[in-house]
């Protein structure tokens, strides 16, 4: 190295390039290197010693909950001090505490009781809590609790409409209406959709309805709840609405949806559910909604409608289909030829309607019944994979 003191002795000369080929780079990328690692090193023994640390903490927490609740049951008073409660402010005590109630549930503790008692102290919790993790999880106990078959005060709605209103975590929102789907009520059930539409929040459209479904209540007080709605729901809450009307097979609704489907104001997404839901329902009627559809988007830019009225179609047997999927065949989208032929050849398309297709002049057409012919053909002979009843249920 240019003017380096070759005269200096001490560790310095290790680093001089001609004796050793080192520089001084090199060394201070050891440092850098050596205290990544000590780092690394005491986070992972910080992490080691707090796991340890996780569990007796949680254990004694819920061991003294368990205790006051049993004290509750035999004193016959289950209303506790607010100093008590006001535990409740972490997630470690917040799962001590939700472990000790199901514990007291299946120890034949009056869970119910307790949570009336106490529910001006728990309500005014809730509604104060600043941490959304905590939000989160306190929302998710209510919702497990009922799940279990505790029956929770309607005030306690006043905690997870809030929730919906103001929080910014998906995971408090997600909780917080699961919690609302379990008191079984109508009104509740349409204002925290409303309200989510309001704040043009996205929320899955599968989530809404499977989570709908799995706290049951009365489908039909539903149904006419969120129909009575529609027009104030976002495009994935309208989604839902059809979704779920066509798992619980309601029909009623049909006309209405059938309204919607000519609707401008109506996305594809909308649009390709509500004939899902048409398909369906059974009615012979629909038929003539779905043929229209199939005629205005068959050879629109717009084809994912005409393509689902297409698939839609094999459930109504009638030489007024049978006309408009063999028009179909002829669509400029490959969608709407491929599910067309499909439904042809689950409706059982004859020998003269066969002829027509395969010695025309449209290749296209010709290659999507040929294609749906040879489909059916491994279906039968089980080549496919899946089983016929298997297809059908991938349709629906």
């Amino acid at each position: 190295v240019k003017g380096f003191d070759k005269s200096m002795i001490g560790m310095w000369d290790i680093f001089n390039v001609q004796k050793t080929g080192w520089s001084f780079n090199v060394f201070y990328l050891m440092l850098l290197y050596l205290f990544i690692i000590l780092i690394s090193l005491i986070s992972h023994l910080v992490l080691f010693l707090l796991r340890k640390l996780y569990q007796p903490i949680k254990q004694r927490k819920k061991e003294r909950w368990i205790i006051l609740l049993h004290r509750c049951q035999e004193q016959g008073e289950y209303a506790v001090s607010i100093s008590k409660l006001r535990r409740l402010k972490n997630d470690i005590s917040l799962a001590a505490w939700d472990e000790a109630l199901l514990d007291g549930l299946s120890e034949g503790v009056d869970v119910n009781r307790f949570l009336k008692e106490n529910s001006k102290a728990l309500i005014s919790i809730g509604l104060h809590m600043k941490r959304e993790p905590v939000r989160a999880y306190y929302a998710w106990i209510f919702s497990d609790l009922e799940k279990h078959g505790v029956v929770l005060s309607k005030d306690y709605y006043k905690i997870f409409i809030l929730d919906l209103r103001n929080s910014d975590s998906i995971y408090t929102r997600e909780n917080a209406l699961k919690a609302i789907y379990w008191f079984n009520e109508t009104a509740f059930l349409t204002d925290a959709w409303v309200t989510l539409s309001h704040r043009h929040l996205y929320h899955s459209s599968k989530l809404l309805a499977n989570d709908l479904l799995e706290a049951g209540g009365n489908a039909e007080d539903h149904a006419k709840g969120l129909m009575e709605n529609y027009n104030a729901l976002e495009a994935c809450f309208r989604v839902a609405v059809i979704n779920y009307l066509r798992y619980e097979h309601i029909n009623t609704w049909d006309k209405a949806l059938a309204g919607y489907l000519q609707s401008e104001e109506s996305s594809t997404d909308v649009k390709c559910c509500i004939i899902r839901k048409l398909g369906t329902s059974g009615n012979a009627d629909n038929a003539g909604v779905l043929l229209e559809v199939l005629r205005k988007n068959g050879n629109a830019a717009d084809w994912e409608p005409a393509a689902v009225a297409a698939s839609m179609l094999r459930y109504f047997p009638s030489a007024e289909t049978e006309k408009g999927l063999l028009e179909s065949l002829r669509s400029p989208s490959w969608y709407v030829r491929t599910n067309a032929a499909s439904a042809l050849v689950d409706l059982g398309i004859n020998e003269e309607q066969k002829h027509v297709v395969l010695l025309g002049n449209d290749a296209y057409a010709r290659d999507a019944l040929l294609w749906a012919l040879s489909k059916k053909a491994d279906e039968k002979a089980g080549r496919f994979g899946r089983s016929g009843k298997q297809q059908e249920q991938r349709r629906l």
